[in-house]
């Protein structure tokens, strides 16, 4: 984070009421096939705004182009007049259309205001990776360096597959309100039309690992799309 004065000490005055009053939001946001729950970003949109009163603080988002991606910068500012940034997360899109772009922002800026904000905006079911980690202590050893290491790599690669998921995700769920919308269908139906076309089109779909689960129900929904436009076209 960059902000702009050396000791924005108002500001902090400020985050540090904004602390106590915040109240964490329910995980709104339901995934049908992966049976976890999140804060979708107007839950974490509603949660800051309500702890914001009477602190000074205000923030905004902009979103631009970078390169063959987007770029979302969240800024917190104060009525002093002084702010802190978070510097521009960089996503790009595994898709280059409307839908690939839409949900990318939405991803950026739901993370990027809930790192900002201190909102918990997803289950965490990986808080005892590292709990037994110190308990003993020996001597560095070769072995123990090779271990350490082979245990870094597994970590860096849990994470590579939490952050596409995390962003295929973003793309499923935009897809889902996508269509929704265009043909004036609940979330529900979409889905449950979504997970027909996969359970047709895939042998023991539902036994899938997440990552190619969550693949193989974003190219659904776009078969579902193309069944609807078919639909529609003939009336």
């Amino acid at each position: 984070m960059s902000d702009t004065q050396s000791a924005p000490s108002e500001l902090f005055k400020g985050m540090a009421k904004f602390r106590e009053q915040l109240k964490q939001p329910e995980l709104n946001g339901d995934n049908l096939y992966f049976k976890n729950k999140y804060v979708t970003l107007s839950g974490v949109q509603k949660a800051i705004d309500a702890a914001l009163k009477g602190t000074g603080l205000a923030y905004f988002q902009k979103v631009s182009n970078i390169d063959n991606g987007i770029g979302v910068e969240t800024i917190v500012t104060h009525e002093s007049g002084q702010m802190i940034t978070s510097g521009i997360l960089v996503l790009t899109p595994q898709k280059k259309d409307v839908q690939g772009y839409g949900s990318s922002i939405t991803y950026a800026k739901r993370y990027q205001l809930s790192a900002m904000f201190g909102i918990s905006s997803d289950d965490d079911d990986d808080g005892n990776a590292a709990t037994n980690a110190n308990q003993k202590q020996s001597r560095p050893t070769q072995n123990n360096q090779q271990q350490n290491r082979s245990q870094q790599r597994s970590q860096t690669q849990q994470q590579q597959t939490q952050n596409e998921i995390a962003k295929l995700q973003a793309d499923y769920d935009a897809k889902v309100a996508y269509l929704s919308k265009t043909y004036q269908l609940s979330d529900t139906d979409v889905t449950s039309m979504i997970f027909q076309e996969a359970t047709a089109k895939y042998k023991n779909f539902q036994k899938l690992a997440k990552l190619p689960k969550l693949k193989a129900s974003i190219e659904c929904a776009i078969s579902v799309n193309e069944n609807l436009k078919k639909g529609v076209s003939k009336q």
